[in-house]
């Protein structure tokens, strides 16, 4: 049978050549349909007060260069745009640009707020002040609420403390009460700001290269509609570095008011400044007497002179270790420097590591450990990087495991004592 036979037949049956809808979404949250009600009614109450509501989201970051943009464009027949066709890898100093947009629903206009470094809390909250600096306090005089809906992930993620406290610092700033809204997981699409802002937008510059910044800004502001949408666009080179953290008694000291139904999504931001921050107690320093105990060369193994060289030289090592874990953990960025959150200094955590390595051979050593030659896994005593690394040899603390410090002093005691006898 040939292919034109059988395209034949297909078309009788009723076949077309078709590609795949995306109309599957899985699960959703139980209470989606709630939280789409909760939304509109907020909306509704607050454009009937005549206080602004503005869709918020951030797209995907597009690379500036002579690279090939899906979609098609009108040119003169045989003369397409030309670019380049190895574009697969990019380094990383190349540019990039990161629209953050902002709709507003009751006037029917746009600004994009176009990124050149990171998609950032800070730089979602500072796209939302520039729209207010250059459209919505013109458009908004007797402004005093705003409502924000956004998506729920991405830098205005609701669980993002850094998302609520630059929010709450752009509140102090405009002097407005700010209520966000967040759409349930998995429905960004139903975003206003997607299909009346953004598509038009993808739609104007469909087919065309983004070769300069100048361009990109350009091509946003050019993008207008029948039904009278106006957009605004400015270039953003502020610097928004990742991994700017927020501890907690920072946030809990924010004015936040989560709503009744579903304080998670859905919460209210007062402009007054935050709570005074309780002052945490000073971390009081190991007893000189102690660190003098722990460091005795009868428990350590070697002079004090000896440890402290080893505590200045591993130190390095320590935290490159200590960093590179934090990030397998976290998968943070190679950029991203995670806190000292140690509650002991470096010598001591050092001390504490080869006492607790010497305890560890202290249970496999002696008779009864020789006689299993076929240990399990969890009986080999566990080696620590900095030590083997150094080469310092873990011998046994003599004697039962020490639980307190008089059992610990008193092992100092005998392990002296049996060295001065051999001395003799």
């Amino acid at each position: 049978m040939s292919a034109t036979t059988a395209g034949h037949l297909l078309d009788a049956l009723g076949y077309r050549l078709q590609g795949a809808a995306k109309t599957n979404e899985g699960t959703s949250h139980p209470d989606r349909d709630a939280q789409f009600a909760h939304i509109n009614a907020t909306a509704t109450a607050f454009l009937d007060a005549g206080q602004p509501v503005i869709s918020v989201d951030t797209k995907a970051k597009k690379w500036i260069g002579n690279r090939d943009r899906p979609g098609r464009t009108w040119r003169p027949s045989k003369h397409p745009i030309t670019v380049d066709c190895h574009t697969f890898f990019v380094t990383d100093d190349q540019p990039v640009v990161i629209p953050s947009g902002i709709y507003d629903i009751a006037t029917n206009t746009g600004w994009v707020n176009v990124g050149t470094d990171h998609d950032a809390a800070e730089f979602a909250v500072e796209s939302i002040r520039r729209w207010w600096r250059h459209r919505g306090r013109e458009q908004h005089p007797d402004a005093t609420r705003l409502l924000i809906t956004a998506d729920a992930g991405g830098s205005n993620d609701p669980r993002r403390w850094t998302w609520k406290k630059y929010l709450h610092s752009f509140a102090l700033d405009s002097g407005l009460e700010i209520t966000v809204c967040h759409y349930p997981p998995g429905t960004s699409k139903w975003n206003k700001i997607e299909h009346r802002l953004f598509w038009h937008i993808t739609a104007n510059w469909r087919g065309r290269p983004l070769t300069s910044y100048q361009i990109v800004v350009e091509t946003i502001a050019a993008t207008t509609i029948t039904t009278g949408l106006r957009i605004g666009a400015g270039l953003d080179t502020g610097s928004y570095p990742l991994g700017s953290t927020v501890t907690s008694a920072e946030f809990h000291a924010l004015p936040i008011r989560p709503d009744a139904f579903h304080g998670d999504w859905n919460y209210t931001m007062a402009p007054s400044e935050p709570d005074p921050l309780e002052q945490t107690p000073t971390r009081r320093k190991p007893d000189r007497w102690l660190t003098e105990m722990l460091t005795d060369p009868a428990l350590t193994g070697m002079s004090r002179a000896d440890f402290s060289h080893l505590a200045a030289v591993s130190e390095p090592y320590w935290d490159a270790l200590a960093e590179a874990a934090f990030q397998r953990r976290f998968h943070r960025p190679h950029r991203y420097l995670h806190p000292q959150t140690s509650s002991i200094d470096h010598f001591h955590r050092l001390v504490t590591a080869l006492l607790r390595a010497k305890g560890r051979h202290q249970h496999t050593a002696g008779p009864t450990a020789r006689r299993h030659t076929h240990q399990p896994d969890h009986a080999v005593p566990r080696r620590h990087r900095i030590l083997d690394l150094h080469r310092i040899d873990i011998t046994p603390i003599p004697g039962s495991p020490a639980r307190t410090l008089e059992q610990l002093q008193a092992r100092r005691t005998h392990t002296t004592n049996l060295k001065d006898q051999f001395r003799q």
